[in-house]
């Protein structure tokens, strides 16, 4: 089980080669955000340097604090030059999430895998390039940076839950904390975080584990589908504590029957009562994980299709081999569900765009899809894992 050290800088070096080429093909663009930050982080920086005073931050801004501050911080002092720097450090995050994803891997591999191992995981974090690729060249954008951010949870959270290690766990949670202030998406991480510390840490106190399983999958789907309309509803009714809670913008989508950002024929029309709310929310979480779109070319369609076919084989192995490694491993691989759900619980809430937001998704699923690549390669370690979790090391 000793890892091989070369596996993951290759494949980070092979990444970011991949990512230029991509360059090359796609070009860049400015993100959509890009003013938000930098109005956002110079105000922040003007009460930071004393040259305005700093007011209260809302929820929302607290929810883009890093973005904000780094984005602008660029703008700021390096100017025009911070378009290109900003789009490379959008390709040395994705790459070194691609990096850390392989140091998991290889740790957990009978022996250091071969180029078919690593052409065919590159292949699955390359393939989609319309819906996930492509956001690597937008500058003055978070998204690649907190999608990346989320694939270092999910490397301290697999070997907390692998190796019961305190120091990862603790790493987990300090990942997630600084999520927080990266996107609101942070909500969801630390709400995985801490459901998965208490998952592991109950897990062998409790007579019936599968009742604390259910609970953190039926609670987060009453509080969504029930109370989350319900505050909407009363927002639009002018509650005033409803409307401290719900961001503007939030309310505002589902005002507009908004259910995925750019596909109208998905609206629900004139929406106005607490079903309707209850009725986007559902289609929201329906419309996060379905990767086919109207409009979309039979090319693209049947590259999608093939993905689709090629992910879920690959999630089924990998289910399959971490259950048959023993409980932390079986935990791991109901985590990654878990926290598959929790986003798309989330971004039912609040809003579901073209992909863009189904970038969270990613990193968890190709987390346990890697393991199901071993496996079906003959090189996953099953007994080394059940070795390494009752040791911890």
């Amino acid at each position: 089980m000793q890892a091989n050290r070369y596996i993951p800088i290759a494949a980070f070096a092979l990444a970011l080669c991949g990512l230029f080429v991509g360059l090359l093909a796609f070009g860049t663009d400015l993100g959509g955000d890009a003013n938000r930050y930098v109005g956002n982080g110079r105000q922040l920086w003007n009460g930071i340097l004393g040259e305005a005073e700093l007011g209260p931050l809302t929820v929302w801004q607290l929810f883009y604090l890093v973005p904000n501050l780094l984005i602008s911080a660029g703008d700021r002092w390096i100017g025009e030059a911070f378009y290109g720097v900003s789009i490379g450090l959008n390709l040395a995050a994705f790459s070194t999430m691609v990096a850390l994803l392989f140091a998991l891997w290889t740790h957990y591999a009978k022996r250091p895998p071969g180029w078919r191992f690593v052409a065919l995981a590159l292949i699955l974090m390359f393939a989609l390039t319309t819906e996930v690729v492509r956001y690597n060249y937008a500058a003055y954008s978070s998204d690649i940076l907190a999608m990346s951010w989320i694939g270092v949870c999910w490397y301290a959270l697999g070997h907390a839950v692998l190796r019961r290690s305190m120091r990862c766990w603790l790493g987990a949670f300090a990942v997630a904390a600084v999520a927080l202030f990266v996107r609101p998406t942070g909500v969801a991480v630390m709400s995985l975080v801490i459901a998965a510390a208490l998952y592991v840490g109950l897990h062998r106190r409790l007579r019936s584990p599968v009742v604390l399983a259910a609970a953190l999958i039926v609670l987060p789907a009453l509080f969504a589908v029930t109370i989350w309309p319900y505050i909407i509803t009363l927002n639009m009714e002018g509650v005033a504590w409803a409307d401290r809670i719900v961001p503007n913008d939030v309310y505002n989508k589902y005002i507009g029957g908004v259910v995925v950002g750019i596909r109208p024929e998905t609206y629900v029309v004139n929406p106005g009562s607490y079903g309707d709310f209850i009725e986007i929310t559902l289609r929201r979480f329906s419309y996060y994980f379905v990767p086919l779109r109207s409009g979309y070319s039979l090319l693209h369609l049947g590259v999608n299709i093939a993905y689709i076919v090629y992910l879920w084989f690959l999630l089924y192995s990998g289910w399959r081999s971490l259950r048959a490694a023993g409980p932390p491993a079986a935990r791991l691989a109901f985590l990654v569900v878990l926290g598959s759900y929790y986003f798309g619980v989330f971004h039912a809430m609040t809003f579901v765009e073209d992909w863009r937001y189904e970038l969270p998704l990613w990193p968890g699923l190709w987390l346990l899809a890697g393991f199901g690549l071993l496996d079906r390669l003959g090189m996953l370690d099953i007994e080394g894992i059940g070795s390494a979790a009752r040791s911890g090391s």
